[in-house]
């Protein structure tokens, strides 16, 4: 009997032992440079780009820490000093669908745009479009009735949702602190765009509730600027953005536009034009030219993709 109970007792003690020792690795081997490694490497794998990170940690009762993250592609570099997040693991495995609040201290974004290919890109597009004119010319006027099966396919689309979106049940918020965003043309030296941007953006019970702020530069280079800051007589002008809002996200799949409800409100002061228009990728045609905004818009979307937009 005694060898009985002699033997159950090694048995608990040694699974305690066990356990807390599992308990005590776990953090440890997760932390550990060699499955940041591994993460790394799937990331680079598995993406066009190339993700680097510095020093990360996380505990039972500690969020996730990480610093100095980088990455980059061939249009885009995305660099942040620090990355925090709320949840410990404890939390996490009782609640995984609550993320808690993520944290970004200053991310740097770097949009590229490579200079050689904004004129190849443009005759491609217009010897494209002569293409397809003289192409739709010769082509024969198509039925109705070749038209209507593709119809019905896209409404049988719509009618047949496949279980839920992801973000379903889900809740947490993401942090952005000093945020700034450049554009870098060719070999040139990046230039500021977006400065000093926060974001706050936090998700609930499928609403998704949004707090931007932006400041955007007068569209200058850095040797202008360097010129007028020199120069007391000439005033260097700044705008700012904001942005407040909620969304109704669907929680069933399907046509998002159609599904969505939103409801937002846009500040506009002393934006300067031209330098946000730079952002847009040189494949896509849009106006160019000067112009400074001020106005405050409210932006909605009912039921059905009907956008609003109201303004003074």
């Amino acid at each position: 009997m005694k060898n009985i109970k002699l033997f159950v007792g090694a048995t608990l003690l040694f699974t305690v032992v066990l356990f807390g020792i599992t308990v005590a690795v776990i953090p440890l081997v997760l932390s550990s440079d060699w499955a940041k490694d591994i993460l790394v490497s799937k990331v680079n794998t598995s993406s066009p780009g190339t993700l680097a990170l510095g020093d990360c940690a996380i505990g039972w009762t500690k969020g996730l820490q990480c610093s100095d993250i980088s990455y980059q592609d061939q249009d885009y570099q995305v660099n942040a000093a620090q990355l925090s997040g709320s949840q410990g693991m404890f939390a996490l495995l009782m609640a995984p669908r609550n993320l808690g609040t993520i944290t970004v201290d200053d991310p740097l974004v770097i949009i590229r745009q490579p200079q050689d290919n904004i004129k190849d890109d443009t005759s491609n597009n217009i010897s494209k479009e002569g293409e397809e004119g003289i192409a739709s010319t010769s082509k024969p006027t198509t039925t109705t009735q070749d038209a209507e099966p593709p119809a019905a396919t896209e409404n049988s689309k719509e009618q047949d949702p496949s279980g839920t979106w992801f973000w379903h049940k889900m809740s947490g918020k993401i942090v952005l602190n000093r945020a700034v965003v450049q554009l870098q043309q060719g070999e040139q030296q990046p230039q500021p765009v977006l400065h000093d941007g926060s974001l706050d953006l936090s998700l609930d019970a499928d609403i998704l509730s949004l707090n931007l702020s932006l400041v955007t530069d007068d569209g200058q280079t850095t040797d202008q600027t360097a010129a007028q800051t020199a120069d007391q007589s000439v005033e260097q002008t700044t705008g700012q953005l904001k942005a407040v809002g909620t969304a109704q996200l669907p929680s069933e799949k399907g046509n998002l536009l159609d599904r969505i409800t939103a409801d937002m409100q846009i500040t506009l002061t002393d934006i300067q034009l031209a330098p946000l228009l730079a952002l847009i990728p040189d494949k896509t045609t849009v106006p160019q030219g000067q112009a400074v905004l001020n106005s405050d818009l409210t932006i909605q979307n009912t039921e059905g993709g009907n956008v609003v937009l109201r303004g003074p």
